[in-house]
């Protein structure tokens, strides 16, 4: 069932120490060491890329997103089985998502069902990013319920 909740902010629930190495990650990977994504709904090629960090938060896959500099991931809803996206700002200057209406720069569930849309500033924009098939409230009870907000080895 779709939800009228566009988003929902979390607590900056990562370590200072482990906000950095995941930047530091992101930082300096190569362009060839991106993946770029590509729309579920059309099969072209998005501002998006990503890359799998090989790690598992409860379970679920951890990758890091990146859009560079200017780029537009105009409004849109995300096909495919993800309902929800767990995002987690990394870098400075970070520009916000925004929603019908609204926008934020918080770490975020993001309901993807709900239009969204990313108008990037002139700096490279990398987030944290979990995909979910739960439906957000799901998600928001699910992070509510949890006591250790670490990776798992995978």
């Amino acid at each position: 069932m779709p939800s009228n909740i566009t988003h929902y902010e979390l607590p900056e629930f990562l370590s200072e120490k482990t906000k950095k190495e995941l930047l530091d990650i992101g930082m300096n990977l190569k362009d060839e060491d991106w993946t770029v994504h590509h729309s579920t709904k059309t099969g072209k090629p998005s501002v998006l890329n990503f890359y799998d960090l090989k790690k598992t938060f409860h379970g679920r896959n951890c990758y890091l997103v990146m859009i560079r500099p200017n780029a537009v991931q105009d409004w849109h809803t995300d096909g495919g089985k993800r309902n929800t996206a767990l995002i987690y700002p990394l870098t400075d200057e970070y520009a916000p998502c925004k929603f019908q209406p609204g926008e934020t720069t918080a770490p975020m569930f993001l309901n993807t069902q709900a239009k969204h849309a990313v108008f990037n500033n002139n700096k490279k924009r990398i987030n944290l990013n979990i995909s979910f098939e739960d439906d957000i409230e799901d998600c928001i009870k699910f992070f509510k319920e949890i006591d250790k907000y670490e990776f798992d080895p995978s």
